[in-house]
Protein backbone atom coordinates (compact mmCIF):
# COMPACT_ATOMS: atom_id res chain seq x y z
CA UNK A 1 0.00 0.00 0.00
CA UNK A 2 1.04 3.49 -0.92
CA UNK A 3 1.90 6.23 1.36
CA UNK A 4 -1.02 8.86 1.64
CA UNK A 5 -0.85 12.77 1.65
CA UNK A 6 -3.24 15.19 1.73
CA UNK A 7 -2.15 17.94 -0.56
CA UNK A 8 -4.66 20.98 -1.02
CA UNK A 9 -6.40 19.61 -4.37
CA UNK A 10 -7.13 16.34 -2.57
CA UNK A 11 -5.52 12.81 -1.05
CA UNK A 12 -3.19 11.57 -3.52
CA UNK A 13 -1.64 8.26 -3.13
CA UNK A 14 1.30 6.77 -5.63
CA UNK A 15 -1.23 6.86 -8.21
CA UNK A 16 -2.70 9.88 -8.43
CA UNK A 17 -5.28 11.76 -7.11
CA UNK A 18 -8.25 11.10 -5.94
CA UNK A 19 -11.70 13.55 -5.87
CA UNK A 20 -13.30 14.75 -2.68
CA UNK A 21 -16.70 11.66 -3.93
CA UNK A 22 -13.95 9.07 -3.90
CA UNK A 23 -12.41 9.64 -0.91
CA UNK A 24 -16.46 9.77 0.63
CA UNK A 25 -16.75 6.41 -1.38
CA UNK A 26 -13.74 4.50 0.29
CA UNK A 27 -15.04 6.02 3.46
CA UNK A 28 -18.22 4.33 3.23
CA UNK A 29 -16.56 1.35 2.26
CA UNK A 30 -16.18 0.63 6.32
CA UNK A 31 -19.21 2.81 7.17
CA UNK A 32 -21.63 -0.15 9.29
CA UNK A 33 -25.00 -0.57 7.74
CA UNK A 34 -28.25 -1.20 10.13
CA UNK A 35 -29.32 -4.87 8.70
CA UNK A 36 -32.57 -6.20 9.37
CA UNK A 37 -34.27 -9.46 7.60
CA UNK A 38 -37.85 -10.70 9.07
CA UNK A 39 -41.39 -11.94 7.39
CA UNK A 40 -43.71 -9.53 6.04
CA UNK A 41 -46.20 -12.17 7.00
CA UNK A 42 -46.93 -14.69 10.32
CA UNK A 43 -44.76 -17.47 10.75
CA UNK A 44 -44.66 -20.82 11.61
CA UNK A 45 -41.81 -23.28 13.54
CA UNK A 46 -40.69 -24.56 10.32
CA UNK A 47 -40.33 -20.92 9.02
CA UNK A 48 -38.34 -20.13 12.14
CA UNK A 49 -35.97 -22.93 11.21
CA UNK A 50 -35.57 -21.87 8.07
CA UNK A 51 -34.78 -18.12 9.25
CA UNK A 52 -32.30 -19.36 11.97
CA UNK A 53 -30.75 -21.44 8.86
CA UNK A 54 -30.52 -17.96 7.02
CA UNK A 55 -28.61 -16.72 10.44
CA UNK A 56 -26.35 -19.25 10.55
CA UNK A 57 -25.49 -19.06 6.65
CA UNK A 58 -24.70 -15.32 7.02
CA UNK A 59 -22.52 -15.70 9.97
CA UNK A 60 -20.06 -18.73 8.28
CA UNK A 61 -20.24 -17.22 4.68
CA UNK A 62 -19.88 -13.67 5.69
CA UNK A 63 -17.90 -13.44 8.98
CA UNK A 64 -20.66 -11.69 10.55
CA UNK A 65 -22.67 -11.51 13.68
CA UNK A 66 -26.16 -11.86 13.78
CA UNK A 67 -28.54 -10.83 16.29
CA UNK A 68 -31.70 -13.15 16.80
CA UNK A 69 -35.24 -11.69 17.54
CA UNK A 70 -37.14 -14.25 19.67
CA UNK A 71 -40.86 -14.40 20.32
CA UNK A 72 -41.82 -15.03 23.56
CA UNK A 73 -42.29 -18.51 24.73
CA UNK A 74 -45.43 -20.07 26.50
CA UNK A 75 -45.70 -20.04 30.05
CA UNK A 76 -44.03 -23.39 30.56
CA UNK A 77 -41.97 -23.44 27.81
CA UNK A 78 -38.37 -24.31 27.97
CA UNK A 79 -37.36 -23.03 24.51
CA UNK A 80 -36.41 -19.39 23.41
CA UNK A 81 -39.33 -19.08 21.35
CA UNK A 82 -39.49 -18.74 17.60
CA UNK A 83 -36.91 -17.10 15.89
CA UNK A 84 -38.87 -13.77 14.19
CA UNK A 85 -36.13 -11.69 12.99
CA UNK A 86 -32.64 -11.08 12.45
CA UNK A 87 -30.48 -8.38 13.06
CA UNK A 88 -26.87 -7.94 11.14
CA UNK A 89 -24.26 -6.65 13.01
CA UNK A 90 -21.53 -4.88 11.15
CA UNK A 91 -21.96 -5.10 7.37
CA UNK A 92 -20.37 -2.62 5.82
CA UNK A 93 -20.57 -1.87 1.88
CA UNK A 94 -17.88 -3.52 0.68
CA UNK A 95 -19.07 -7.01 1.69
CA UNK A 96 -22.76 -6.01 0.49
CA UNK A 97 -21.56 -8.51 -2.64
CA UNK A 98 -20.82 -11.54 0.11
CA UNK A 99 -24.05 -10.79 2.06
CA UNK A 100 -26.53 -10.59 -1.52
CA UNK A 101 -24.27 -13.97 -2.39
CA UNK A 102 -25.18 -15.47 0.68
CA UNK A 103 -29.08 -14.41 0.94
CA UNK A 104 -29.14 -15.94 -3.10
CA UNK A 105 -27.74 -19.27 -2.14
CA UNK A 106 -30.66 -19.15 0.97
CA UNK A 107 -33.52 -18.43 -1.19
CA UNK A 108 -32.32 -20.83 -3.95
CA UNK A 109 -32.89 -23.57 -1.31
CA UNK A 110 -36.16 -21.89 0.08
CA UNK A 111 -37.91 -21.79 -2.99
CA UNK A 112 -41.29 -21.20 -1.47
CA UNK A 113 -39.92 -17.70 0.03
CA UNK A 114 -39.45 -14.57 -1.89
CA UNK A 115 -36.93 -11.87 -1.02
CA UNK A 116 -37.07 -8.03 -1.31
CA UNK A 117 -34.21 -6.05 0.07
CA UNK A 118 -34.65 -2.32 0.26
CA UNK A 119 -31.63 -0.17 1.01
CA UNK A 120 -32.05 3.78 1.65
CA UNK A 121 -34.79 3.09 -0.62
CA UNK A 122 -33.98 1.52 -4.09
CA UNK A 123 -35.74 -2.51 -3.69
CA UNK A 124 -34.28 -5.05 -5.37
CA UNK A 125 -36.21 -8.95 -5.92
CA UNK A 126 -33.87 -11.31 -5.13
CA UNK A 127 -36.92 -13.66 -6.21
CA UNK A 128 -35.93 -15.88 -9.23
CA UNK A 129 -32.72 -14.05 -9.60
CA UNK A 130 -30.23 -15.68 -12.03
CA UNK A 131 -26.62 -15.96 -11.19
CA UNK A 132 -26.13 -13.75 -13.81
CA UNK A 133 -27.45 -11.23 -12.34
CA UNK A 134 -26.35 -11.22 -9.24
CA UNK A 135 -23.32 -8.77 -9.89
CA UNK A 136 -25.82 -6.33 -11.56
CA UNK A 137 -27.90 -6.28 -8.60
CA UNK A 138 -24.94 -6.38 -6.46
CA UNK A 139 -23.48 -3.05 -8.62
CA UNK A 140 -27.50 -1.48 -8.26
CA UNK A 141 -27.20 -1.90 -4.34
CA UNK A 142 -23.33 -0.45 -4.27
CA UNK A 143 -24.57 2.58 -6.32
CA UNK A 144 -26.79 3.79 -3.39
CA UNK A 145 -26.21 7.50 -2.48
CA UNK A 146 -25.79 7.60 1.14
CA UNK A 147 -25.86 10.58 3.42
CA UNK A 148 -23.01 11.10 5.93
CA UNK A 149 -25.34 12.62 8.44
CA UNK A 150 -27.10 8.98 8.89
CA UNK A 151 -26.63 5.02 8.73
CA UNK A 152 -27.50 3.71 5.88
CA UNK A 153 -30.40 0.92 6.61
CA UNK A 154 -31.30 -2.06 5.14
CA UNK A 155 -34.30 -4.13 5.18
CA UNK A 156 -34.55 -8.01 4.11
CA UNK A 157 -37.95 -8.78 3.79
CA UNK A 158 -39.28 -12.39 3.83
CA UNK A 159 -42.81 -13.16 2.21
CA UNK A 160 -44.09 -16.59 1.34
Amino acid sequence: MGSWAIPSQGIRNQTGFFKSSDIILKSLSVFNMNTYINFADSLTDDDSYNLEQLANLIEEDCDLRVEREKADSGQGVKDGGLTIGLTVVGLVISAIGTFIAALTYWKSQQPKYSLTVSLDGKILSIDNLPPEKVQEAINELNSASFSLSSTPKIEIKISK
